[in-house]
């Protein structure tokens, strides 16, 4: 609240789950990532002098038959009212979903599946307010855990969640590198025959970026948006499909990056380089 200031070193808020390991039993467990939430508002002051970090990941756990599943959960910055001030040399916002799966000497018949969560920086404050991320990342992706040396192993599945950064009152999103992911990778399956793996499925999530009235996001480097599916690998492929990538400058709003602008929603690795500055 007003008059509130917090001036600190690093932060780091977590609400990231872990699947139990047993390699005596056959199944691994899954993971659900919760909520992390930092709400920086109504005129206080916020500072890190290195690094803040929120994250709600979800892995899951190793199982020989069958791997554990791992679902992202929410985390999330919060900033709002005339006056606030956030200020941070690195944040990361982070709610991936990873399915455990073989790991160096064990080896998993099936992986686990991968859900990626919500990963946001919400601001809603107007242009009295100074808000400045040198680099910021927003990542809700997800990964299918790998699975080997048995007759048809076959790799979990991924599902990308939702990174979203929205900016609305008039306030001026200052930062260096932007980054929002929401990317999708299937697990491998390798068996000792080398025709019977199966790779898992993928589909990426979605990328939301939006500037509302008066509102400006200014990137004094670049802005890189993906919404893909990572290389997909394993003796016989699983589907990839591409997410979906939203870039929104309404109502006087502004996105501008001296920079390029790097959107990539496609099932594959071809990322296109669009210098970009949008307004309306």
């Amino acid at each position: 609240n007003a008059g509130t200031v917090l001036d600190t070193g690093a932060v780091t808020i977590s609400a990231s789950a872990f699947g139990p390991t047993n390699i005596s039993v056959a199944t691994g467990g899954n993971a659900q990532g919760g909520t992390a939430n930092l709400t920086v508002s109504n005129g206080a002051s916020f500072r890190a002098t290195n690094s803040v970090s929120i994250d709600a990941n979800g892995s899951g756990g190793f199982g020989p038959a069958q791997s554990g599943n791992g679902t992202g959960g929410t985390a999330r910055i919060s900033i709002s009212g005339a006056s606030t001030s956030f200020e941070s040399p690195t944040t990361s916002i982070v709610a991936q979903g990873n399915g455990a799966g073989s790991s160096g000497p064990v080896d998993a018949l099936n992986g686990g599946d991968g859900l990626g969560g919500r990963a946001e920086l919400i601001v809603d404050a107007d242009n009295s307010a100074t808000i400045l991320l040198d680099t910021l990342s927003l990542d809700a992706s997800a990964r299918g855990g790998d699975a080997s040396n048995s007759e048809n192993a076959t790799g979990g599945d991924a599902r990308g969640g939702a990174a979203t950064s929205t900016v609305n009152g008039g306030v001026t999103l200052q930062t260096s590198q932007l980054t929002l992911s929401a990317i999708a990778q299937g697990g491998s399956g390798a068996s000792p025959s080398g025709t019977t793996g199966q790779s898992g499925n993928a589909r990426a999530g979605t990328v939301t970026l939006s500037a509302a009235n008066g509102s400006a996001i200014d990137a004094s480097g670049n802005i890189v948006l993906s919404a893909n599916t990572d290389d997909l690998s394993g003796e016989n492929f699983g589907t990839g499909t591409g997410g979906d990538v939203t870039v929104s400058a309404t109502s006087g709003g502004t996105i501008s990056a001296a920079g390029l602008m790097q959107v990539d929603a496609r099932s594959g690795r071809f990322t296109p380089q669009i210098p970009q500055s949008a307004g309306g």
